[in-house]
């Protein structure tokens, strides 16, 4: 058990949260994880940008922007680091689905939404995987560091790794679809 003080405006007050106990597979093995129903939740995102003059209105898509990149990078991290199972990978089919799902929630959740896929895409580009613009920064500052350009064939091999690097990731996520498609 867990004991919070909670504050809300002036008043505080105790609570006693016991988390239950959930199995799930990490890293191939089942483990035992207490839970006690908090979780991050993209709808956290969805919100509405009201601003009191025209001229705070980029101030406020910039802080919204900075938002979105810091949940995209929070999973990416969660991904790598195990904590959330790679089977939440989503690819187009997911990808469709979502957009039909924010799409009934609201044109401002459909608009969210397509924000959301397109900081994440923006993000994923800049990772340091070769063949994406992340990967040539890397091999620029590499080259940079070095004093002189690599040489062609390690560029075709550090490509070849990065193109099987992407069409796995691109299988994964195709393969999660087709089975969450079928598996209901």
């Amino acid at each position: 058990p867990t004991r919070f003080v909670i504050q809300r405006g002036q008043r505080k007050f105790e609570v006693t949260i016991v988390p239950r106990e959930e199995k799930e597979k990490l890293n191939g093995k089942e483990i035992t994880i207490g839970r006690i129903g908090i979780k991050k939740d993209v709808k956290n995102l969805i919100y509405q940008i009201k601003a009191d003059s025209l001229i705070e209105v980029p101030l406020k898509a910039t802080v919204a922007t900075y938002r979105m990149v810091e949940f995209v990078l929070d999973s990416i991290k969660m991904f790598i680091t195990g904590t959330v199972s790679v089977k939440n990978l989503g690819g187009p089919i997911t990808i469709v689905k979502e957009s039909g799902k924010a799409a009934q929630a609201g044109v401002l959740a459909y608009f969210m939404f397509m924000a959301l896929l397109s900081v994440n895409l923006g993000v994923l580009n800049l990772l340091p995987i070769p063949v994406l613009d992340g990967g040539h920064l890397l091999l620029y500052t590499v080259e940079g560091l070095k004093g002189e350009p690599l040489t062609e064939r390690t560029v075709i091999i550090v490509n070849r790794i990065g193109y099987a690097i992407l069409v796995l990731l691109m299988g994964l996520a195709l393969y999660n679809d087709i089975f969450r498609l079928f598996s209901k």
